[in-house]
């Protein structure tokens, strides 16, 4: 249960740096794929360094931030990312600029839940 919880704290932290991001970078004429994917990966990095600092830190309290478990991590956020980017530029031809952010958020909501689950069992192991 701490660890959701702490997830969940990590991921609001990630949560407002990506769609704070994504907002810049649409206002800089970015089309939302390339907006999603480039505030996503930076969330990202923000994201492995507290996740593995804090969320899922060794029983001997080292970060859980090795090589291996960032290239696991990349992979989880190239599918995720696909599906996020395809799932907010699919919303972007149906709503306006403010709707398009409150769709991006219910996105990341929902695959959030999908991350926490794969990155206790796969990435951070």
């Amino acid at each position: 249960m701490r660890q959701l919880f702490l997830f969940g704290v990590v991921g609001v932290t990630q949560l407002v740096a990506d769609t704070l991001i994504f907002y810049l970078l649409l206002k800089l004429s970015l089309t939302p794929w390339i907006a999603n994917s480039l505030s996503r990966f930076l969330a990202l990095t923000l994201g492995f360094a507290l996740n593995g600092a804090i969320t899922f830190r060794q029983p001997d309290n080292t970060a859980s931030t090795s090589k291996k478990s960032f290239v696991r991590l990349l992979i989880l956020w190239c599918v995720l990312t696909l599906v996020s980017s395809g799932l907010v530029t699919l919303a972007s031809h149906h709503v306006s600029d403010h709707r398009l952010l409150a769709a991006k958020l219910l996105v990341e909501l929902v695959l959030a839940f999908v991350s926490f689950l794969i990155s206790k069992t796969w990435v951070y192991r």
